[in-house]
């Protein structure tokens, strides 16, 4: 049983209280049991079209498997939506004739993400439609800021075996950029 449109949409104003892969609305679309508007889809992910779209083409890149956040993804899964996103978006290009278009992706509530499975969202843009996309305010930044975030990321980035990349040459080391 499918479902209708009608029920996908009722089901998805309670999404934001369900985490559960088996009450979540994208993986129910995986599953068949809930409609889509399929556009794509392979072993690993799927890409349908959203129900609330905000530019004509608004597509969703889904990974199957259900994962909340993207930095819970595997490296496998990681690189099948990189692909599905290259495909998508060029698919939603020719479907425009446009060349201009986001990749948006949130993760967890603070970061305005509304369904708890991870997901991209490929919009198409032109010029006056209103959607725009500015990050708004800026963080003050010099090379000392620059040094300690590279050094801090570079820390959890690396196993503690590995010892500190910012003291490796090849991984850029400590300075900062030209």
């Amino acid at each position: 049983y499918m479902g209708t449109l009608s029920e996908c949409l009722f089901f998805f104003e309670f999404q934001n209280t369900m985490t559960s892969p088996s009450s979540c609305i994208f993986c129910r679309i995986v599953a068949g049991k809930l409609p889509a508007y399929r556009v794509f889809e392979d072993n690993l992910t799927i890409a349908f079209l959203d129900i609330h779209p905000a530019s004509p083409f608004h597509t969703l890149v889904v990974p199957k498997h259900h994962f909340e956040r993207v930095d819970q993804f595997t490296p496998e899964i990681a690189a099948a939506c990189g692909v599905t996103l290259s495909r998508v978006a060029a698919a939603v290009r020719a479907a425009t004739g446009g060349s201009d278009y986001n990749i948006l992706q949130n993760n967890g509530r603070q970061a305005g993400q509304e369904v708890p499975h991870a997901h991209f969202h490929l919009l198409a843009r032109t010029r006056g439609d209103g959607l725009g996309y500015r990050m708004g305010k800026q963080l003050p930044f010099d090379e000392a800021r620059g040094l300690e975030w590279q050094r801090t990321l570079h820390e959890h980035l690396m196993p503690a075996s590995a010892g500190n990349p910012a003291d490796d040459a090849e991984t850029g080391g400590s300075q900062a950029p030209a």
